[in-house]
């Protein structure tokens, strides 16, 4: 019987370190008797949720570990979603520092990031492989948010402060990320 070759994706080693792969039950069988193997995650494709202010989270920009963390400074932050939009507000990078010299990610796209927004990625090799379709008027093959969740939560997590930032018109007040001063 002959076995489908092993397809290799990506490798991580920053936060974590394994591989995306996609294998055969026999091949994910053997790689889960090997000493070093510690889990096997099947892709999922996840649903979209969001959260809301630091208010919900009792954060108050006076006292308490909102202030005292520096609001993020010299802090890094990764977020994998559906992508992200750099040319909103939120991402502006003004009096922001050069990006932290542990950096050792990458900006694929040319001209997207600044020094607030240090790195961005497209991770669309599992869907290629999936034959699963990238449309070119609803998605991009890019790191570019063609939904918006990813850049909502980017700015929700990391965004710059956006004054008179408004839904349509309503709602007028500032906007803030947990962490305004994180790359």
């Amino acid at each position: 019987m002959k076995l489908d070759p092993a397809t290799h994706l990506y490798t991580y080693n920053h936060v974590m370190d394994g591989f995306s792969a996609v294998l055969t039950m026999s091949q994910i069988k053997q790689l889960q008797k090997m000493p070093a193997h510690l889990a096997t995650f099947e892709e999922k494709l996840g649903q979209l949720h969001t959260t809301r202010t630091p208010t919900f989270l009792g954060l108050k920009k006076e006292a308490g570990l909102w202030p005292v963390s520096g609001f993020g400074e010299d802090m890094i932050i990764g977020i994998l979603d559906t992508g992200i939009w750099p040319e909103s507000k939120s991402f502006h990078d003004e009096g922001m520092s050069e990006a932290p010299s542990r950096w050792g990610g990458k900006c694929e796209a040319k001209g997207f990031c600044n020094k607030k927004l240090i790195g961005a990625r497209s991770f669309s090799q599992g869907m290629k492989h999936l034959k699963e379709k990238i449309s070119k008027t609803d998605d991009y093959d890019s790191p570019s948010d063609f939904l918006g969740h990813g850049t909502h939560t980017s700015s929700t997590a990391a965004g710059s402060r956006v004054q008179f930032a408004n839904y349509f018109g309503y709602a007028n007040g500032t906007a803030t990320g947990i962490a305004p001063k994180a790359s």
